[in-house]
């Protein structure tokens, strides 16, 4: 037998913590700036999934009997259930996003490498200016795989993204290696 005081006490708790919840998720959206349709999608998604939680509260509020009927436990368990899986995405989604400017910023650094070395082939001459351009090709080919990787992520959907994760940071390890011995070499 499920006690019906107890049974609205534990879903109260419930809906507290997923208004929260949304309400953060609303303070943060204001500072996302990727994904910003997709973070709205979801948290309206959960919006609504706390209205059905209110709804069926309300109706368990409502009720004569002692004891929750099975058909509503199980409703608000699949709710419930439901709400967690959409904040299971969101927080894949935010360290989608997380990834992306890290690698993005790190990309940029690479840039402002090449854009040295190019600086550095400039005055060189003969032999050392044909290293440096031979080089330098093999490090335009390496930031473009990993602008490619990047890319392929962004437009990746949430579920997919970590599934792509590794080859992008090996494209940027490659890259990242090239630009150390080009460094190396021409100190």
């Amino acid at each position: 037998m499920v006690d019906k005081q107890a049974y609205l006490s534990e879903l109260e708790a419930r809906l507290n913590e997923a208004r929260t919840k949304v309400d953060e998720l609303r303070a943060g959206l204001k500072n996302a700036e990727a994904d910003k349709i997709q973070y709205d999608m979801k948290i309206d998604e959960l919006t609504r999934h706390v209205r059905s939680l209110e709804n069926e509260a309300n109706k368990l509020r409502q009720m004569d009997e002692e004891e929750p009927s099975i058909d509503l436990r199980t409703s608000l368990e699949e709710t419930w259930n439901a709400f967690k899986a959409g904040l299971s995405v969101i927080d894949e989604m935010g360290k989608r996003t997380a990834f992306v400017r890290e690698l993005e910023s790190r990309l940029d650094e690479g840039h402002a490498t090449i854009r040295d070395l190019e600086a550095k082939a400039d005055q060189a001459e003969g032999e050392a200016k044909r290293l440096y351009q031979r080089h330098l090709e093999i490090l335009r080919a390496k930031l473009k795989t990993a602008e490619d990787k990047l890319n392929d992520i962004k437009t990746s959907r949430t579920e997919a993204w970590g599934s792509l994760k590794g080859g992008v940071e090996d494209a940027w390890n490659d890259l990242k290696s090239g630009i150390t011995e080009a460094l190396s070499k021409y100190k």
